[in-house]
Parts: C-alpha cells; sequence; structure tokens
C-alpha cells in the first residue's frame, strides 16, 4: 500500500491530538509524493471534505501550505458542486411528490446531512433515488419532463425487454446535459442476485432530513448501513470514502448492537459483505471489533478473501483499473461470486453473466425474445472480441 495512501487513511482517523502523532512518524520516515495525495483525496477515494476539516483541526502545521491551498480550493469545488445537485435533488422530490410518487433519495446529500450535518462534506458523483417499482414509468416521465436524458439504456426497450431488464437490474441512468447531474433512478437497491431488501420495508423505517427549509425522506441509518454494506462488497470497496460511511455510522453508537446487525445480515444474505468491511475497517482503520466478530470471520474461509481481494481494489488506480489484467478481473468476478454464501445467490449470479439485459447489438421483435438467449454466445464474443459497435447507440436522440 502506497505511504500517500496510509498518509489518507490517518488523516481520515484523525479524531484527537494523540492521533497526530502517527502522522507526524509518518511524515518523519518517509518522503510524500503530495501530487499523488491529492489525487487520491480528491479523485481516487473522494474524500476531500473530512480530510480537509481533519488536518485544518488538527494537523495544519503538518502539510505544506500549498498542499492546504490545494485542498481548500477542491473542497470548496466540491461544495459548490453538492449545492447544485442539492438543489436539483430537492426540486425532483417536488415533483416526485406532487405527482404523489413515493420517493426516497439515498447516499449522496442526504447521506451527507445525516453523517455530518453538512451535505458539502461527502462527495457524490450522481443522486440515486429509489421508487416502487409501479411508479417507474411515472417517475421517469417526470425526469424526462424535467429535461434529463436516458443514458441506460440508451435505446428503446419492448415489453418483454423491459420486464427482463427490470427483474435483473435494478435502475435506470438519465443525465441532465444542462445541470450536468446524473440521476440514478431506483426500482431494487441492487440486482436480483444479492439482496431482498425492498423499497417498501426501507419506506416504512424512513426518517426525516432537513436540508435548508425542505425535509426530505431518507434511510435511517440502520438500513442505510446495510445498503451501504451491500454496495462497497459489491464493488469490492474500490472507494475509501465507503468505508468511512461505514465507521462514521458505527461510531455514532459507542454500544452498537453487534449481534443486531449480524442477525439482520445473515437473514437478508449479506453477512459476507458484512463481515470483510467490518474487517477492513479493523485492518485499514484499526476499529475495535468483538471477539464475536472476529471468530464469525476466521470461520468463513472465504472473507480473507474478500479482505484480500477489497485491498487490491483499494490500492489500484482509476488509470489502472481500466487496464486490468486477467487474474485481476478473475479475481474480482470470483470475489462477486462468493460474496453470498447460498446456492439460490450463486445461480442468479451466473443467470445474470450468461443472460444480462443487453439488448444493444441485436433487436428481435418480441415473439422472437428466446432467440437472444441462443445468440448470447455470438453477442458475447462481439462484445470481447470485435471492435464493432452496438447498432443502437445512434437510437439515443429518437427515443429521448
Amino acid at each position: 500500500m502506497p505511504v500517500e495512501l496510509h498518509l489518507m487513511i490517518h488523516v481520515l482517523n484523525l479524531v484527537n491530538y494523540r492521533q497526530k502523532r502517527e502522522i507526524e512518524k509518518l511524515l518523519e520516515n518517509y518522503d510524500i509524493d503530495w501530487d499523488f495525495f491529492l489525487k487520491l483525496v480528491v479523485d481516487r477515494h473522494r474524500v476531500i471534505g473530512p480530510v480537509y476539516k481533519n488536518l485544518i483541526q488538527f494537523a495544519k502545521t503538518l502539510v505544506p501550505e500549498p498542499v492546504l491551498i490545494q485542498l481548500k480550493k477542491r473542497h470548496r469545488q466540491n461544495t459548490l458542486q453538492m449545492m447544485a445537485k442539492t438543489a436539483e435533488l430537492v426540486k425532483l422530490m417536488g415533483r416526485f411528490k406532487n405527482d404523489k410518487i413515493k420517493a426516497l433519495p439515498f447516499k449522496g446529500p442526504v447521506l451527507g446531512m445525516q453523517l455530518y450535518g453538512n451535505f458539502s462534506m461527502r462527495s457524490s458523483n450522481d443522486l440515486d433515488i429509489a421508487v416502487p417499482k409501479e411508479s417507474i414509468s411515472h417517475a421517469e416521465k417526470i425526469l424526462i419532463k424535467s429535461g434529463y436524458h436516458k443514458l441506460v439504456p440508451l435505446y428503446k426497450l419492448s415489453q418483454k425487454q423491459h420486464r427482463a431488464f427490470i427483474e435483473k437490474r435494478h435502475h435506470f441512468s438519465f443525465f441532465n446535459p444542462v445541470s450536468k447531474i446524473n440521476v440514478e433512478l431506483h426500482w431494487n437497491f441492487f440486482s436480483n442476485s444479492i439482496c431482498s431488501i425492498r423499497f417498501e420495508e426501507l419506506w416504512q423505517n424512513r426518517q426525516r432530513v432537513k436540508i435548508g427549509e425542505h425535509h426530505l425522506p431518507a434511510c435511517n441509518l440502520d438500513d442505510m448501513l446495510i445498503l451501504l454494506l451491500i454496495h462497497g462488497g459489491v464493488h469490492c470497496w474500490r472507494r475509501v470514502f465507503w468505508l468511512y460511511d461505514i465507521l462514521l455510522i458505527l461510531n455514532r453508537s459507542s454500544a452498537h448492537d453487534w449481534k443486531k446487525l449480524m442477525d439482520r445480515a445473515k437473514q437478508l444474505g449479506v453477512n459476507r459483505p458484512a463481515l470483510s468491511a467490518l474487517v477492513l475497517l479493523n485492518t485499514l482503520f484499526d476499529f475495535a471489533l468483538p471477539e464475536s466478530i472476529h471468530e464469525m470471520a476466521k470461520k468463513d474461509k472465504m472473507i480473507s478473501f474478500l479482505v484480500r481481494t477489497s485491498i487490491d481494489h483499494i490500492v489500484e488506480s482509476d488509470e489502472s483499473f481500466l487496464q486490468i489484467s486477467f487474474s485481476f478481473n478473475l479475481k474480482s468476478k470470483m470475489a462477486r461470486f462468493f460474496l453470498g454464501a447460498g446456492i439460490q445467490y450463486k445461480t442468479r449470479v451466473i443467470s445474470n453473466i450468461l443472460f444480462p439485459p443487453n439488448f444493444e447489438y441485436l433487436y428481435l421483435p418480441d415473439r422472437f425474445f428466446f432467440l437472444y438467449y441462443l445468440f448470447r454466445p455470438f453477442i458475447l464474443f462481439f462484445r470481447k472480441f470485435t471492435s464493432i459497435k452496438p447498432v443502437r447507440n445512434g437510437r439515443y436522440k429518437k427515443e429521448t
């Protein structure tokens, strides 16, 4: 692990002056590539808010002034971006409410308010909004009327294609070319393979978050913890800010009910994402875990593999990730395959890999829909081994 990444994690863990000494020792023993440090903080792991805040509060004198100036500048840029996204979220939520659509924003600005009391402290690439499955079409129309274009999928779906997409995927992606804001419209929080948690359950448990003069619905933190554990596990914890969210939620309660957390994770079939995340927190942030959690992790031999794979992903740069080796890619696929322990989970993962709802290379009328399964090996070949472009991408402007 690069020393700059160690430094970033130490700064995130910096909550008192005792921990400042750990940073001092690191700086005494190593030369820091400050440009690389900035890249890790701002772009790679997106922890600009808490890193800047902690350095200013506890370790301002340890960092070169030009680095602090850059951090301040990028933090201000992130604040402006999050202000625009938060204003857009408030506007969209108002439109959903006026049309009597139950809409639940999660992650993004609402989680920033829940964890920090400040939406600008948490970075977010897009706005995530969940609605009931039966409200998807109505919600889509509202987004399109608000100036959004559908990005995923780029093409219009037939009735059977739409049904397959809804069954195996969990969101549509939209982009507003004027505001430059992305929205992910969810009917499930994850693909059908990973978790049985449903919208109505989270809607019933929701709380209200005040942003300015507005009150928005949000997942309560117990539910949000489960969602974050799954989301990070699915992506092998590539970005440290996902782990840091978990850390902040757990730190809010000094007497966390570990049994309740693990019982619920087991009930939902996500005990491996939960255990691997907790072991990562213990490894990277020295977060104290009860012996019962360590014992559970030791009993499941896959946890150490998931943790090692996640650390590989955390260390990997964004640039090299785009050109990943076969072995790295294989480990990632294996981690996803073993993220759940049950046969049903693995069957769904294999089904999603072999028969994903991708219809961009070939359009068939619904009466011939079954032929997609026969053509799948040929479509996979064209996707992986040729430069042939999807034939349906050009339909974007017409369909939106």
